[in-house]
């Protein structure tokens, strides 16, 4: 049994390894497609892009490497992930 453990977790640990790898190489090849967004928002003293136009630039862009982003709340904090 605990041979088939061993093996169990190797086999968990290359799984990850290799997600991991995919999951990377989609990050880059996402990151050298990302044109440069450009920053039409003034306020706070600053000029930025707003997410309603970040979202329709990279959305496609994720979703053809099938990559996505999520938004989540820990108590009142806000988290992006």
């Amino acid at each position: 049994m605990v041979g088939v453990l061993t093996n169990i977790n190797v086999n968990v640990k290359r799984v990850k390894t290799n997600n991991m790898k995919e999951i990377y190489k989609s990050l880059a090849n996402f990151q050298q497609e990302v044109p440069v967004i450009h920053e039409a928002t003034k306020g706070y003293g600053y000029t930025y892009s707003d997410l309603k136009t970040i979202l329709k630039v990279i959305n496609p862009l994720l979703k053809k490497h099938g990559l996505t982003f999520c938004q989540t709340f820990d108590d009142d904090t806000l988290i992006t992930a």
